[in-house]
């Protein structure tokens, strides 16, 4: 464990000693409580989600990074992503983290998140323990009335690898 300020600022023995003398006796509580994933979005279970959709995962307590990756999969694509990269994870220091997946995932697959234990640890440096969940991705594309809006002047619009033509009203 580690001594922590009012700030989270880590703070050495030596320094400690230094401020408030060495002689003295002093009483600590050690926080042991490791962090936990409280929820999630998509939540476990979640179906229809959609395969650009970003990942937020709400914990217990303020998390760091860890040493790891986070591991979204399914039978045909798997991901990786380091935790320490900040262009696919945002909020570390908070208990909120947004996991922006680099990619779209596939349609139609049962996908299952894995955060390892020490991926994330708490201020203390308290690990998270092994954690999992599963969501499915939506079945195709969703064409809804603003996409069908956008018309080109020859009546078709282009929704994902779909052309569709408009054919009045």
């Amino acid at each position: 464990g580690v001594v922590i300020d009012g700030s989270n600022n880590n703070i050495s023995l030596a320094t400690f000693q230094t401020f408030f003398g060495a002689d003295n006796l002093y009483t600590f509580t050690i926080e042991n409580t490791v962090p936990t994933l409280t929820s999630s979005v998509p939540s476990n279970g979640a179906t229809g989600v959609s395969p650009a959709s970003t990942i937020t995962l709400n914990f217990s307590e303020t998390v760091v990074a860890g040493s790891g990756n986070i591991t979204i999969a399914s039978g045909a694509q798997v991901i990786n992503i380091d935790v320490t990269n900040s262009a696919n994870i945002s909020g570390l220091g908070t208990t909120q983290l947004i996991v922006d997946v680099g990619v779209e995932l596939l349609n139609n697959e049962n996908f299952t998140i894995t955060l390892p234990a020490g991926v994330l640890t708490d201020l203390a440096e308290n690990s998270l323990a092994l954690t999992s969940f599963n969501f499915t991705t939506r079945n195709g594309v969703i064409v809804t009335a603003a996409d069908l809006d956008v018309c080109n002047n020859d009546g078709f619009v282009a929704v994902g690898n779909i052309l569709i033509q408009e054919t009045g009203a």
